[in-house]
């Protein structure tokens, strides 16, 4: 009964959520605290990481701001500059042609080029892949959205079909790994497991999560099932900390931990 009369005024609900008798409410103004703005006395401070500088430029005055009498560089005091740091993005993608050249024998036999050692046979270099997969797979942007950055930002001419590739060669690249990760997971003594809802393909799914003290696993399932359970932890061993969702109850009570 107690959510029934929940409202943006009494509760972090929005606005947007009220209903229409109370439209047009407005949550009034907190009181004044009498602190300061900004960071408060105590708090822990983020000072700014100075990068190792590529180039050094000194920087000298012409004239003293004072009589604006000439100045010289000799008469710059020692060890009391100060540091202005720029950091910039210079310049566009650098675009590298491989011309490739055959080569004719007098056997008759042709003999084509191979790429030098270190070259990938992609038209992304490494950098760049990694760029891509970043920003798909961490900050979760669409192709479409990628594909919009690589002319703004990386100012660089690549189809989608291209993008698509990146994030599967990365993911293929890093299978063993993952691998390693989840093996380890199933033999941990305590372990965390959730899921939630996601979209793959257009399609809903859902994403499987299991973690322990050393690190975290996730799997992308159809479904919520018992099965889906059991692609995720094969083998039910040791302490499994769950909700209330009937997947869990497959799980023996002296194992489970809600």
């Amino acid at each position: 009964m107690a959510k029934l009369g929940m409202d943006s005024l009494n509760s972090s609900r929005p606005s947007s959520a009220d209903a229409p008798g109370n439209s047009g409410k407005r949550r009034p103004p907190s009181k004044p605290s009498g602190k300061r703005r900004g960071g408060q006395p105590g708090h822990k401070t983020n000072n700014r990481i100075a990068r190792d500088p590529g180039t050094v430029w000194d920087v000298y005055a012409g004239k003293c701001g004072g009589c604006g009498a000439a100045l010289d560089v000799a008469s710059a005091v020692p060890d009391a500059a100060w540091v202005h740091q720029l950091v910039k993005l210079v310049g566009s993608a650098e675009v590298r042609d491989y011309h490739m050249h055959v080569h004719g024998c007098d056997c008759g036999h042709r003999t084509p080029a191979r790429l030098p050692p270190g070259v990938p046979p992609t038209t992304t270099g490494p950098r760049l892949q990694a760029a891509i997969t970043t920003l798909v797979a961490k900050f979760g942007l669409s192709r479409q959205d990628v594909h919009q950055a690589r002319d703004e930002v990386f100012d660089v001419q690549l189809s989608i079909g291209a993008l698509q590739g990146v994030p599967d060669r990365a993911a293929e690249a890093t299978r063993p790994a993952v691998q390693n990760i989840g093996a380890q997971l199933q033999a941990a003594p305590v372990r965390h497991r959730d899921e939630t809802g996601w979209c793959q393909g257009g399609k809903r799914a859902c994403v499987w999560v299991v973690t322990s003290a050393m690190g975290a696993f996730l799997r992308v399932d159809p479904n919520r099932s018992r099965q889906a359970f059991r692609r995720l932890l094969p083998r039910l061993r040791g302490l499994i900390h769950t909700d209330r969702g009937r997947a869990n109850d497959i799980i023996e009570q002296a194992l489970r931990q809600l």
